[in-house]
């Protein structure tokens, strides 16, 4: 094998790993069944055409390559003969026999494989006086490769000498066999590789739906006992003889927060299960954002009364609009902070949120002291239902979705998230948003 095919092969490897990891990255993100369908069919296509353009470009390379070393055969055939014509004192005819035997010459001197056909006909092909070997005309009147042969005494008009290959195409593609193999080879590997992606991206699917199905089917499943118990436990408080009994009292109450509790789970796996199959409906409005972050801060002061949520505006006046989801955007912000301070040992868990401007972006900082995240755990905080392992000393229950929502939100406002954490030394967390100019 040539240098230029270890050249063609190398590209055509570079190329296909690059193509692959793209595609593979991409389709096993989350997407829709079309999409998936449509990108697949595509990637082949595109494949394909380019192994196709490839090949085509070979072609043409080695056809260049042929012409050229024909030309030079030609040439050096009728300078040979043009010098023993010099040697003759008088010449009534050419003799085409001469011409034939030197281009058999000078066809093995250049090492080439190819069959060659002389013929001698009047300027411009019109009218054949011999031809080596029996081709159609046609090939000879569309030959390049053609030199004028010098008048002598016996011969009323100037001839001219025509080259042809037996089989042009066949001459080309027996040139370019590496080529051609490794095109049918790369294009199997391709299809193959694709329909496998095909098959098992089916197979998640039908895995996806499946899940999704039975998750929805034991949610409303639990739903129906929960109520029940619930509502023993508030007959059970509400009853008379429950009065007299603070024991009685005690255990009612502690029912119904875990029946609130087991209901509130469930309806996060409800939510994130008909997140998952529709996507989330956003409604963008101007908002406050400063009135969001507030609101959410209220709320987390009502849950943990220890804990310390400090806000700073820099650079902004009370009112920073942006187009936002206000229910979402709030829910966004009471994740981040619950976040901050479950995952905290201090006595005094604070965060520190800061509000400014830079540019054409409001950037909204939230840094708590918190026992911070390991560096490889980083990027899969945010896929769903990924947990980082616990702590010693620090059981934080949850179902791993809370992040993947605050993603999915702030992705579909157009806007950016950043993450910075080092283990206990808590963790600083950067939302970037278009802001309203």
């Amino acid at each position: 094998m040539g240098k230029f095919e270890e050249d063609f092969f190398k590209l055509q490897k570079n190329y296909f790993q690059k193509i692959f990891q793209v595609f593979f990255d991409f389709c096993f993100r989350a997407m829709k069944f079309r999409t998936a369908a449509w990108l697949i069919g595509l990637t082949c296509l595109f494949l394909l055409g380019f192994q196709a353009y490839l090949l085509r470009e070979a072609f043409r390379l080695q056809e260049r390559d042929l012409h050229k070393r024909i030309d030079q055969i030609l040439e050096n055939t009728i300078t040979a003969y043009d010098s023993l014509l010099e040697k003759k004192t008088w010449i009534g005819q050419h003799d085409p026999v001469m011409l034939d035997s030197l281009l058999s010459v000078f066809q093995v001197r250049e090492k080439l494989d190819e069959e060659l056909v002389l013929a001698i006909t009047k300027p411009g092909g019109g009218e054949v006086y011999y031809t080596s070997d029996d081709v159609p005309l046609r090939l000879f009147y569309q030959s390049p490769h053609r030199r004028w042969l010098r008048v002598v005494a016996g011969e009323p008009w100037p001839r001219e000498c025509i080259v042809v290959p037996r089989h042009w195409g066949a001459a080309i593609l027996s040139r370019i066999n590496a080529f051609v193999f490794g095109f049918l080879v790369i294009s199997a590997v391709v299809i193959t590789t694709l329909l496998v992606v095909w098959r098992q991206y089916l197979n998640q699917k039908q895995l996806s739906e499946l899940k999704s199905e039975f998750i929805n089917n034991l949610s409303h499943e639990f739903r129906t006992p929960l109520a029940s118990i619930g509502l023993a436990a508030e007959t059970l408080q509400s009853h008379p003889e429950t009065h007299n009994s603070p024991l009685t009292r005690k255990y009612a109450a502690l029912i119904k927060d875990q029946v609130r509790l087991l209901e509130r789970h469930v309806t996060t796996v409800l939510e994130a299960a008909e997140q998952e199959k529709r996507g989330l409906s956003i409604q963008k409005q101007k908002v406050n954002l400063l009135e969001l972050l507030e609101k959410a801060c209220a709320v987390i002061r009502l849950q943990y009364p220890k804990a310390a949520l400090d806000l700073k505006v820099s650079g902004c006046g009370p009112v920073v609009l942006v187009r936002a989801d206000e229910a979402h955007l709030t829910h966004v912000f009471l994740n981040i902070l619950d976040n901050a301070i479950k995952y905290n040992r201090q006595e005094t868990p604070r965060v520190q949120m800061e509000v400014y401007r830079e540019k054409s972006l409001v950037v909204v900082v939230f840094q708590d002291n918190g026992i911070g995240i390991p560096r490889r755990h980083l990027k899969g905080i945010f896929q769903r239902f990924y947990r980082v392992p616990q702590a010693p000393g620090l059981r934080v229950k949850g179902f791993g979705l809370g992040l993947s929502y605050v993603r999915q939100v702030v992705a579909q406002h157009g806007a950016e998230i950043f993450i910075r954490s080092k283990p206990e030394q808590g963790t600083r967390l950067e939302l970037r948003f278009p802001a309203i100019l």
